[in-house]
């Protein structure tokens, strides 16, 4: 199971009985990938899944991801189609795992922001609690790189540990001085690097074990496996860092710069129509999945800006407010107790833990009026926002 469906293999999908699934109360809907139905229930996944175990006798496996979804979709004939789809499924196995962490950011900002100066005033900028605080975040943003290194290794199968000697090697503080000295010049193997400082950068690390898996398949085959323990590791990493020093780094950095301007630019030209647009689409979007590139180019620009006014907003908060709103009216009118107990649990699910799928899949889409209600209540906010 995942965060809000139990996923059943069938030897014979046939046999199943889609109808009598989503007349059961508890189920919010189904959905067919392949051989595997996925039951979206909600919050209470997990108590259903040992009691299915139980009952099946089957063996106990480990949660997985949302973003395995795509993974198990039949393979896309549309060449460029597919590789859209490659870059936005490589972007949420990377981010995903990270997400509990920017979560923790948050609320640790939230705290210093509450007791700093800004607000209360209890502790003044220069404490020691505010800067607990404050440092805690900050280190995150700051060694991003190093935790990119690891879940994006493991996406692309790479020696997780030699991915983060890289990472280790473009953060390392002598490094890093040199970056800011001005003037300053290095090279790799007389091969000039280019002078970036990769501290809070997101792309790098994410294009570096897609170029260091192909590297690896290299090695592993000229190489004698009785020299495999001693050259494996060198030769990887001799041949990794200067190409990500002086390749990988810098077009990353400049694709990461261009995105950064586009959306700069796309708010000068549309203005708010750009927030309301997006405010209108926003649940919807999130239930199909057409918003993700969005999301994760405001993710990018948040961490190498420090900020994003527009789009990270409307996905990453407003959106899930918009859907707990709309749940809560749907609490308020319906009258049948299994509805009403559905909707408890689609608000459980949007308020503790940010989850909006159980509201979208289990109300939205299948109440036409609900979801127009969430179009009309995301462009207003949206036209506000902008």
């Amino acid at each position: 199971h995942c965060m809000t469906r139990l996923r059943i293999m069938f030897k014979d999908r046939g046999l199943v009985d889609v109808e009598a699934l989503n007349q059961t109360p508890g189920v919010m809907g189904t959905n067919m990938q392949g051989s595997e139905i996925q039951v979206i229930i909600g919050p209470a996944v997990d108590d259903v899944y040992k009691e299915f175990i139980k009952l099946s006798g089957l063996e106990e496996t480990d949660k997985i991801d949302e973003n395995l979804d795509a993974a198990q979709a039949p393979k896309e004939k549309n060449i460029l189609k597919r590789g859209f789809n490659a870059i936005v499924d490589t972007f949420s196995a990377c981010f995903s795992p990270i997400i509990p962490i920017l979560i923790l950011t948050g609320v640790v900002n939230l705290i210093a922001v509450v007791i700093g100066p800004t607000m209360l005033n209890l502790v003044s900028a220069e404490s020691d609690l505010y800067t607990n605080f404050n440092w805690t975040s900050q280190a995150f943003f700051y060694f991003i790189p190093m935790f990119l290194a690891y879940t994006s290794s493991r996406h692309f199968k790479t020696n997780t540990l030699l991915t983060m000697v890289i990472a280790a090697f473009m953060l390392y503080p002598s490094f890093t001085a040199l970056v800011a000295t001005e003037g300053a010049s290095y090279t790799f193997f007389g091969i000039p690097v280019q002078m970036i400082d990769y501290s809070t950068s997101v792309l790098p690390m994410i294009m570096i074990p897609w170029i260091q898996s192909y590297v690896e398949k290299g090695i592993n085959k000229i190489c004698p496996d009785v020299l495999k323990v001693v050259l494996f590791p060198t030769l990887t990493a001799l041949i990794m860092i200067p190409v990500a020093l002086c390749a990988i780094g810098p077009i990353a950095t400049l694709i990461g710069n261009a995105l950064n301007s586009f959306l700069v630019w796309l708010y000068a030209i549309a203005g708010p129509l750009e927030t309301t647009v997006l405010g209108a689409v926003a649940i919807l979007g999130v239930g199909m999945g057409f918003l993700r590139p969005i999301y994760f180019t405001g993710l990018m620009a948040w961490i190498a800006n420090g900020v994003d006014f527009t789009t990270l907003p409307m996905l990453a908060v407003i959106a899930n407010f918009i859907a707990m709103g709309a749940t809560t009216a749907y609490l308020v009118k319906v009258r049948s107790g299994e509805k009403k107990q559905l909707a408890v649990s689609c608000l459980l699910s949007n308020a503790l833990g940010g989850v909006s799928e159980p509201s979208i899949y289990g109300i939205f889409m299948v109440n036409r009026i609900m979801l127009l209600a969430t179009v009309i209540g995301g462009a207003i906010t949206g036209l506000v926002q902008g």
